[in-house]
């Protein structure tokens, strides 16, 4: 049976898995920052270019 790192195929691949939700919510989480974030005053210190960054990296 493969390994990865010492780890069996199932236990790789549900760690995968884990670490895909994580990386969703954590994604949702920015949304909903960079959304309250848009609306505040605070938004100002931001550039135009790094707010679209932002945006575009939020978005995939």
């Amino acid at each position: 049976m493969p390994k990865h790192f010492g780890v069996s195929d199932e236990d790789f691949r549900q760690l995968m898995e884990q670490l895909h939700l994580l990386n969703a919510n954590q994604k949702s989480l920015l949304q909903r920052q960079l959304r309250k974030l848009t609306v505040s005053e605070s938004m100002s210190t931001l550039s135009e270019e790094e707010l679209s960054f932002l945006q575009t990296v939020l978005s995939r």
